[in-house]
């Protein structure tokens, strides 16, 4: 790419970065070519539509959340802190992103599985956080890395709501990490 293009990409790649975090998934293409300082034509040659540059951002959280989950993965504490950890990580990114939050908790999420599946040790990571604790004994036993992302979709939506549920995705989240512990779940009830 001749450096001259490069720079357009990443204008529009950080101008894009900065509205969805901002304001969300209703930009219109158009205010991002203005905010980077690049004709709309331009904008339209380096990503053909609005999806193709959500997936470009999303490509590049879900990165940041596979290297949040490998540093949870190899650091301190009992299998439960670290899946905690990570979960709480990944909340807080999503607070700090209203459009990836938007994303994560849109009724199509299906779209933004080749994304998340191509991205290099994001699920695997998950998934071994998972099972470590489980096999700690302190995560619930039918836990897998699609309820994360359930829990996760949720405090999306929860923090996409903001202007009607100011400050709640804390509590759902607090919710949430006590349905996954192993105590608060004992399969389903015996017939009397």
């Amino acid at each position: 790419m001749r450096a001259d293009a490069r720079r357009n990409r990443e204008s529009i790649l950080a101008a894009a970065r900065g509205l969805f975090a901002e304001r969300g998934a209703g930009v219109e293409m158009s205010e991002v070519a203005e905010r980077a300082g690049v004709g709309v034509g331009t904008l339209y040659r380096r990503f053909p539509d609005k999806d193709a540059l959500v997936h470009e951002l999303l490509g590049e959280r879900f990165r940041e959340l596979a290297a949040c989950y490998q540093r949870r993965l190899s650091g301190e504490g009992s299998a439960w802190e670290r899946l905690e950890g990570a979960i709480r990580d990944a909340c807080a990114i999503q607070d700090r992103d209203r459009g990836l939050a938007e994303a994560l908790s849109a009724t199509g999420l299906e779209q933004h599985e080749p994304v998340a599946r191509s991205t290099p040790g994001l699920l695997e990571t998950m998934q071994r956080l998972v099972d470590e604790a489980v096999a700690e004994g302190s995560a619930r036993a039918d836990l897998t890395w699609e309820d994360l992302v359930m829990c996760l979709c949720g405090v999306g939506h929860t923090i996409s709501c903001a202007e009607h549920l100011p400050g709640r995705w804390d509590r759902l989240l607090e919710i949430q990490l006590s349905g996954l512990r192993a105590t608060a779940w004992e399969g389903p009830a015996a017939a009397p």
